[in-house]
């Protein structure tokens, strides 16, 4: 369910009675970000459950799962449904690693999750501590898997798709899903280093390590991918056994497929904008040509 971003008459209007406040009291005008530019959010219904666990352990199966239970989630999938959300989350991990504008607080995470009962994987799960403090009536839900079995996913997924080398050059054409998508993306890798197993592995284990520490144990469900499924669940939230199988999504081709769509649909863009701006250069450049062999032929 979408976040509204302000109109465009709401965003002018925002910023010129922000400076004309500013230019009376003579204070320096307001370093918007990009939340600031959303609709104000309000909880719509109370956070029910926190899945903290990094991505590719089980975190698409486990939002299918909560979803067939009647739970509103917000996956990585759901931002890609909303890319205005992408920047959002982008300051946000900024400020928080790399200390670079204003830290979140709640009523900022409530314009992002506020139609939200459950939330799962990036950006999330980069914001563990926070929530667990912000919502503490919510479960929490840390799915594991043995380390070096993580790497090899990540490797043969997120890993593998930020490391394509075309990602700079054509994602520029497409600022509406590409380019937020990329600049998020290239942020998290920097952050939990997708690209790098080693320091991956360790973040990795620090993340759940520090989940733990967090997380009060009547409040924790440890869900193993493969192993747990519908009973642990149910029994974890209090809710009936669906007569389904437990979901079981190819998590790492899907992901690679979906960035294959990114990929080409940047791709064609860009090739479309350079054509664009490429062919009355060539034009240009024929007809110079074309007269300088003329009165070359006629000398």
């Amino acid at each position: 369910m979408a976040t509204i971003p302000l109109s465009l008459e709401e965003r002018d209007t925002k910023i010129f009675l922000d400076y004309l406040i500013n230019t009376i009291l003579g204070t320096p005008p307001t370093k918007f970000r990009p939340i600031d530019f959303l609709h104000d959010g309000r909880r719509e219904m109370p956070m029910k459950v926190l899945c903290l666990g990094y991505s590719r352990t089980g975190t698409l199966d486990l939002s299918i799962a909560l979803e067939t239970l009647g739970f509103r989630t917000y996956h990585l999938a759901e931002v890609s449904q909303n890319p205005t959300h992408f920047p959002c989350w982008k300051q946000a991990q900024e400020a928080k690693y790399l200390g670079k504008g204003k830290m979140w607080e709640k009523k900022e995470f409530e314009k992002m999750l506020g139609k939200h009962d459950a939330v799962l994987d990036i950006p999330c799960l980069n914001f563990a501590e926070e929530l667990i403090a912000m919502y503490p009536e919510a479960k929490v839900i840390l799915s594991d898997m043995p380390a070096d079995e993580w790497v090899t996913k990540m490797s043969q997924s997120a890993g593998y798709v930020v490391s394509w080398k075309s990602w700079p050059f054509i994602a520029w054409a497409d600022p509406i899903l590409v380019k937020p998508w990329w600049d998020y993306m290239r942020l998290t890798n920097r952050i939990i280093g997708w690209t790098e197993p080693a320091r991956a592995k360790a973040n990795y284990l620090k993340h759940n390590a520090l989940v733990r520490k967090a997380c009060p144990k009547e409040r924790l469900l440890e869900f193993t991918p493969g192993k747990s499924g519908w009973e642990e669940l149910c029994a974890f939230l209090g809710t009936d056994v669906p007569a389904t199988p437990f979901p079981k999504v190819p998590d790492e081709q899907f992901f690679v497929g979906v960035h294959i769509f990114y990929l080409i649909r940047a791709a064609k863009l860009a090739a479309g904008k350079v054509a664009l701006v490429a062919a009355p250069v060539i034009a240009l450049s024929a007809t110079a040509l074309y007269f300088d062999f003329s009165w070359a032929l006629k000398r």
